[in-house]
């Protein structure tokens, strides 16, 4: 996954964001752990930053919502804390932000979720003032029976937008991240491909579901063979104690 929110706050007009580097993009930590951000300043010039933690869910669209009115259910924003929360990093230097997990003792087996948000103060001149800020999720893992089960819910065709709109469901207890090339949709007409779509790389949160809208050529008319295929992220990629998990094979029958 990708960083999870890159936003430029302006007061007036528009202004140039700024880019952070933040490695890993995403953190796993087991129970009570420790864990590090490292945050790298690009630029010639020293950058002020602030650190917080907050609650984020995703969308069925993928897109990530920063901290929504209503907290997520599965949230773990109480149980991080982190340090330093205010810092400024030197031209092209490097920070390493410390991340502690300690969940509660009722937590649930499977994956809990937060977001650590690096703030950068205002810059800019007269009324505009551009800000900078960028969320890295943070799971936090709680051991028990990690469960993963990732079901194809749905493929329907919206004919007049020219899209398939693939549904997934993530039936576990921890986030599936679907990364680039691991999720397709191959049409065919008897044994000939006629098109393989390939949707972009996302993350589907515990009991949550995706939505995937996939354009094809308009010109394709008549009845189809649509077959999807899910390779789930395994081994680093999945994170610690995540069971393996084999590929996914479904096919339908549409017409376009």
């Amino acid at each position: 996954m990708t960083v999870a929110a890159l936003t430029a706050i302006s007061s007036a007009g528009a202004g140039s964001s700024l880019a952070l580097a933040v490695d890993p993009t995403q953190l796993v930590l087991v129970g009570a752990a420790k864990g590090t951000f490292k945050v790298r300043n690009p630029t010639s010039k020293p950058l002020p930053l602030t650190a917080s933690v907050g609650n984020y869910t995703i969308r069925n669209n993928g897109s990530f919502v920063v901290n929504p009115k209503l907290p997520p259910r599965r949230s773990a924003k109480h149980w991080l804390s982190i340090s330093p929360k205010r810092f400024t990093i030197d031209p092209h230097a490097t920070v390493v932000l410390k991340v502690r997990s300690h969940p509660g003792r009722r937590a649930g087996v499977g994956d809990h979720q937060a977001l650590v948000l690096f703030t950068t103060e205002p810059s800019g001149t007269g009324k505009v003032q551009v800000r900078t800020r960028i969320g890295s999720p943070v799971l936090v893992r709680v051991k028990g029976k990690i469960r993963r089960k990732i079901a194809i819910g749905s493929l329907s065709v919206a004919r007049r937008q020219h899209q398939l709109r693939l549904v997934l469901v993530n039936r576990g207890n921890i986030n599936e991240r679907l990364l680039k090339h691991r999720v397709s949709v191959v049409l065919k007409q008897g044994k000939r491909t006629i098109q393989s779509l390939w949707p972009a790389s996302r993350d589907i949160l515990p009991r949550n579901q995706s939505v995937y809208k996939l354009p094809y050529r308009p010109s394709l008319k008549g009845k189809l063979t649509a077959v999807v295929n899910v390779r789930p992220a395994n081994g680093a990629q999945a994170g610690a104690l995540a069971p393996p998990l084999k590929p996914i094979h479904r096919t339908f029958r549409i017409r376009l």
